[in-house]
């Protein structure tokens, strides 16, 4: 097993360090992130598992020492942000090996896995022991003895053995009304609402649609927009600012802002406000000027 991601992220440790504890197997802990480096030890020591973010494979793919690996049945996970079809082709064409999307959430670890690794848009079915249904957006809970076959689509909430009976976050200061339970939370009866919107087809494969709230993950980090969109509108020039993620193909998931200024500036004086105010995966890597928002 692999470990490229750090163990203090739930990722890396529910699915780096437990799994090598619980199976015996070796871990190879690497604290220089580096697409080089990953590679080297890929080939190396013929790696099994590796939990890894779709970045660090789209890296991987464009590294010009890539070629097949000899191992049987590698399981590489991606988990973090959604995989797109492309980077999950070019690790298949450069190394032979099919990504598995994986849904995981720090207060409820794994969700659901597609463990054939075929279908990128999806994240393939529930794991065993997790119980999955979905609301509309303002329902304050799941309804009591409902069927999880009752409805496909919606806000998504999950119970499980494994689900975290508390957590200490942001969410805690979002409470909307009174007896509704607030993202990250869970009711009465151990349904956690995650936040995620959701749809079920056919076969019981999971699709993530979106948020009901602001709340973006960049590289499995949480990012509110709302956060971003405040800060743009701190900044004395800026008079209105609308902020929104986007996926680019090469340089993976990350902030936009649309924003109306007062008078003449310069995007990399609005970019340097925000880097002097924001952790560094919540900085605007664009900046587009309108006339309204």
């Amino acid at each position: 097993v692999l470990v490229a991601v750090p163990l203090y992220h739930a990722y890396g440790w529910d699915l780096g360090l437990l799994p090598t504890l619980c199976t015996g197997a070796t871990m190879f802990l690497e604290e220089e992130i580096s697409a080089r480096r990953v590679a080297k030890l890929l080939r190396d020591h013929n790696i099994d598992v590796l939990p890894g973010t779709p970045s660090m494979y789209r890296e991987l793919a464009k590294l010009p020492t890539a070629k097949a690996l000899k191992v049987t049945n590698p399981r590489f996970l991606s988990g973090g942000s959604k995989l797109d079809a492309d980077v999950a082709q070019a690790m298949l064409d450069e190394y032979g090996v099919r990504l598995i999307s994986c849904y995981h959430t720090t207060e409820t670890g794994v969700i659901a896995l597609d463990v054939q690794g075929k279908n990128q848009d999806s994240v393939g079915k529930t794991v065993d022991g997790v119980e999955l249904r979905f609301t509309a957006p303002k329902a304050k809970k799941p309804a009591s003895g409902a069927s999880p076959a009752a409805a496909k689509q919606g806000v998504i909430w999950v119970r499980s053995s494994a689900l975290s009976p508390r957590s200490i976050g942001p969410f805690k200061e979002e409470r909307v009304k009174a007896r509704e339970v607030a993202i990250g939370e869970s009711d009465g009866d151990g349904w956690f609402r995650t936040g995620d919107l959701g749809r079920f087809d056919r076969s019981a494969r999971l699709y993530l649609t979106g948020r009901e709230d602001d709340v973006v993950k960049i590289e499995g980090k949480r990012v509110a927009l709302g956060e971003v969109e405040g800060c743009l509108e701190a900044f004395p020039k800026v008079k209105a600012a609308q902020a929104r993620l986007e996926s680019d193909p090469f340089a993976g998931s990350m902030v936009v802002a649309r924003v109306v200024a007062t008078s003449h500036c310069e995007a990399e004086e609005i970019i340097d406000h925000c880097a002097r105010n924001l952790a560094p995966y919540k900085v605007p890597r664009r900046i587009e000027f309108c006339d309204r928002i």
